[in-house]
């Protein structure tokens, strides 16, 4: 498995992540709170903004931990060319096909569960998190 490198937050925020096999690296595109609340504020619904945030038109959203989740591409599986990630943190595997990005689980007493940004301290934890390609889709 390969460690992703640290990254750092100064802000909450998502986080969507692909490998670039050309390059053989992690690619990471942080997506700051505001920028995403700014498009739900316009009317877009929150899950919009996480499917396009990893380019998919479904999502799945997997816990990862308590506190964290691994926001997928409900299609990953069957888009031509993806690679298929085994991600493991804090002792919990899955397996995820295509791009996807991170949130923080969050119980809202009026709402119920829901996925919001990442905080500064969720950062720290990813830091551990290892990632290995196991394969692509055909």
């Amino acid at each position: 498995m390969t460690k992703v490198n640290t990254i750092l937050a100064k802000e909450t925020s998502f986080v969507a992540m692909s490998y670039v096999p050309q390059l053989n690296m992690v690619h990471v595109e942080v997506l700051p709170e505001e920028s995403a609340m700014n498009k739900v504020a316009k009317g877009m619904p929150l899950y919009k903004v996480f499917a396009e945030l990893i380019q998919a038109d479904t999502i799945d959203i997997i816990d990862l931990t308590d506190d964290l989740c691994v926001i997928v591409d409900d299609e990953g599986l069957l888009k031509s060319g993806n690679l298929v990630y085994e991600l493991e943190l804090q002792g919990t595997k899955v397996q995820i096909a295509g791009r996807f990005a991170f949130g923080r689980n969050y119980f809202c007493e009026n709402h119920g569960l829901k996925t919001i940004p990442l905080t500064p301290f969720d950062y720290v934890i990813l830091k551990d998190l290892d990632v290995e390609i196991i394969g692509q889709v055909r």
